[in-house]
């Protein structure tokens, strides 16, 4: 059944109502890798980066499932992925864990009894590439319980944050917890900007998200390191914060906060590819 939850004694042990519950950046032994030579010289893992990227136990589905990102509509009209809305409920503001969801389908798309289905939220709107483009999460899961024309009835079953009216359904991905090996220098140079944090906070704290302008179209890939600099001192770039690409779309990238030097880190600063981390998938 596709869901982020393992059945375990008859019980759902759901990683994305634990987001970031298991991530683990400590405790493991550095490992050693050779200073990056060339106009990036002082961009290079020391043994203090690999002690927060090597880590002992694995970082959780519910990591790679609850970043949130920028959702790239391919052309269509839609700013928010999914194929169902959720209704209003005459008799609730929000909704609870194993509450009944009345839900509509959207473009013609129908679900049946049984079917798992992310529940997606919309954050806000941000301008990039010269267009609108929506911050989105996965916020929740649920089952479909019951079908009749073009509506549904669907249980909830894991949820990391408030579900209400609007929010949107798609049929579930697959995610798995991701221990990291080791780190190795990247096979290139990419360099993009911050484009924003996803919390609206004034300063930016360790774990919280950001998203950057580069993604697989530019060769990002998932477990990418970058450093994000604030400013420079005497020609010499400041680093703020180093992150883990933990969600990447065809244009932009979501980071996970691993490493911070300072607070200033904001939208417009530069963001540098230092490090590809090696991901092992791990069993449910």
């Amino acid at each position: 059944m596709k869901m982020y939850a393992t059945i375990k004694n008859g019980l759902f042990i759901c990683l994305v109502a634990f987001l970031f519950q298991n991530t683990v950046l400590a405790q493991a032994t550095p490992a050693k890798l050779t200073k990056k030579t060339g106009d990036n010289a002082d961009e290079f893992l020391s043994d203090s980066l690999m002690k927060l990227l090597r880590v002992k136990n694995p970082l959780s589905a519910g990591v790679f499932a609850g970043t949130a990102f920028l959702y790239d509509n391919k052309g269509t009209r839609e700013l928010v992925p999914g194929d169902a809305v959720i209704e209003k409920s005459p008799d609730k503001a929000s909704y609870t864990l194993f509450d009944q969801i009345p839900v509509k389908f959207l473009n013609n798309v129908l679900f049946k009894t049984g079917d798992t289905l992310d529940i997606i939220h919309s954050i806000r709107s941000i301008k990039h590439a010269a267009k609108t483009a929506n911050l989105v999460q996965r916020i929740g899961v649920a089952i479909v319980t019951k079908v009749q024309d073009k509506k549904a009835t669907v249980t909830l079953i894991a949820m990391s944050d408030v579900i209400t009216e609007g929010d949107r359904l798609k049929k579930a991905e697959i995610f798995y917890p991701m221990s990291i090996d080791t780190a190795v220098l990247p096979e290139r140079h990419i360099e993009g900007e911050v484009l924003t944090k996803v919390e609206s906070t004034v300063l930016p704290y360790l774990y919280q998200t950001i998203v950057i302008n580069k993604g697989a179209l530019d060769g990002v890939e998932l477990g990418n390191v970058f450093t994000v600099y604030s400013g420079a001192k005497d020609g010499v770039l400041k680093p703020s914060i180093v992150g883990l690409a933990t969600h990447v779309g065809e244009n932009s990238s979501s980071l996970l906060i691993i490493k911070m030097f300072d607070a200033r880190a904001a939208p417009g600063n530069k963001a540098v590819l230092i490090s590809r981390a090696i991901l092992n998938r791990e069993s449910q």
